[in-house]
């Protein structure tokens, strides 16, 4: 049995549990405007280092953002370093005071600010480490024993890590190396030993940043791979919903035909006992739910073929795939009473395709033929080898398509006058399904039609 709490301890957490509220209570609002403080700070020092121009790399961008805040907060200081300068001054007589050298070095570095804003970053970059290279050695000028001031042309190479490339850098650190041993040359009393130290000092150095820089370079190559990656997805899945409008669009007419008959047939359905007129609109009803049913999965299929990839696709053999065809047109065109004949010149090279898809375009091109050919008609199929692929030909003898009707003639639910009532064999979908699969092989396709003399299709695809 659980012991009850004392009523003494029960106040007195209840009073520490108010205290802990009231304080966050009072503690909230300046977080939340601290917080704001941080952001509209952050913006505004943004807009000041960000570049202006849109179109630089993620790497190059990030040079510029870094160059421009270290030269944003040189300038603030320069008063600062002027006042310090002065005060130990101790320059010979004859000799340009170090307040002189400091003030011209700084206002020399910060013009590189206004260099970088106008999109000269390249030379805005190169201008900032000269000017940092002739300070350095200006100092080392009047530097006294043990002159460890030679040791700041090591410390450009470092910098230069994050505002050039690794080429670039490379000769940056040449440059500094020669400097600080042409410095250090010019003093008196510099010892064997000394020297030594420093030049194994500046090998190593140069090196180890080759090395860091590599690392640096492999990151950043990754990580803009990544964004291309994922702006390459943006943009497919972008293009994914404006065609999938488009394509609700096209269809919502030929939706509403169907569904205008079985809304129309149950109305009529509803309202009269006789069994003919009931038997009639149920023989309807099933036409339109066949229709609606046939387009309904063509629409499936267009969506599905947006997903298609190279890593489903294998070898095609097309004289394999040109016999398939014929075996499953030669059947229907007899029926129709039309010719069926296909030609193929020896042959044919193998393709990197997908099985099912490829025969489903050239079975959707077929059936437009078998669709527009009438009785007596002819139909050919043949195939020949080109340069760098292969030519699939299909030419008829049927009704043609009439010169306006041509530029639109691959578009999703387009169907020439002729065949303007949708039904189960005439969607509108069947050349546009087989533009959407060529072209998704690095193929194209084309129609030649004259009104009354027939058409011909070509499609190339790539060996």
């Amino acid at each position: 049995m659980a012991k009850p709490m004392n009523t003494g301890e029960g106040r007195s957490a209840g009073v520490r549990s108010g205290s802990a509220a009231s304080l966050a209570a009072r503690l909230t609002p300046v977080a939340q405007r601290v917080s704001r403080l941080w952001q509209d700070w952050r913006g505004r020092f943004m807009r000041f280092v960000e570049p202006r121009d849109p179109s630089l790399s993620v790497e190059e961008r990030l040079r510029v953002i870094i160059l421009n805040a270290l030269l944003l907060i040189v300038l603030p200081v320069v008063p600062f370093i002027a006042i310090a300068a002065a005060s130990i001054d101790t320059s010979a007589p004859g000799k340009v005071p170090p307040v002189i050298i400091t003030l011209a070095g700084v206002i020399s570095l910060a013009l590189c600010y206004p260099i970088n804003r106008a999109g000269r970053y390249h030379l805005a970059r190169r201008l900032a480490m000269a000017v940092a290279a002739a300070m350095i050695f200006v100092q080392t000028e009047i530097a006294a024993p043990p002159y460890a001031d030679v040791l700041y042309f090591l410390a450009l190479p470092v910098g230069g890590i994050i505002l050039f490339s690794r080429r670039e850098n490379l000769v940056l650190s040449a440059i500094c190396i020669v400097l600080m041993f042409w410095s250090l040359g010019r003093k008196p009393g510099v010892t064997v030993n000394s020297s030594y130290d420093l030049f194994l000092l500046s090998v190593l150095l140069p090196v180890l940043l080759m090395v860091v820089s590599l690392y640096r370079d492999l990151l950043e190559q990754k990580r803009s791979r990544i964004l291309v990656e994922q702006e390459g997805q943006i943009r497919l899945e972008r293009e994914r919903m404006r065609l999938l409008t488009e394509f609700l669009q096209s269809a919502s007419h030929d939706l509403r035909t169907p569904l205008t008959q079985i809304n129309l047939s149950v109305h009529l359905m509803e309202r009269t006992g006789d069994p003919d007129i009931r038997s009639r609109q149920q023989s309807v009803m099933t036409d339109a739910v066949g229709t609606l049913q046939t387009l309904l999965n063509r629409m499936f299929y267009v969506v599905e073929l947006e997903r298609l990839t190279a890593a489903n696709m294998r070898t095609v053999y097309c004289n394999e795939l040109l016999a398939s065809l014929e075996s499953y047109a030669a059947p229907l065109a007899e029926r129709a009473g039309i010719i069926f004949r296909l030609e193929i010149g020896g042959a044919l090279p193998s393709l990197h395709a997908h099985p099912h898809e490829l025969r489903s375009a050239l079975i959707e091109v077929v059936n437009n033929a078998l669709d527009h050919t009438p009785e007596g008609g002819r139909i050919t199929l043949s195939a020949r080898t080109e340069p760098g692929g292969v030519l699939i030909a299909l030419e008829d003898t049927g009704t043609g398509i009439p010169t306006e009707a041509l530029p639109r003639i691959f578009d999703m639910f387009y169907r020439t006058e002729t065949h303007r009532p949708i039904n189960e064999q005439h969607s509108g979908l069947g050349l546009a399904i087989a533009k959407k699969i060529v072209s998704a092989h690095g193929g194209t396709i084309s129609l030649e039609s004259t009104p009354g003399r027939g058409t011909l299709v070509q499609i190339r695809l790539p060996a």
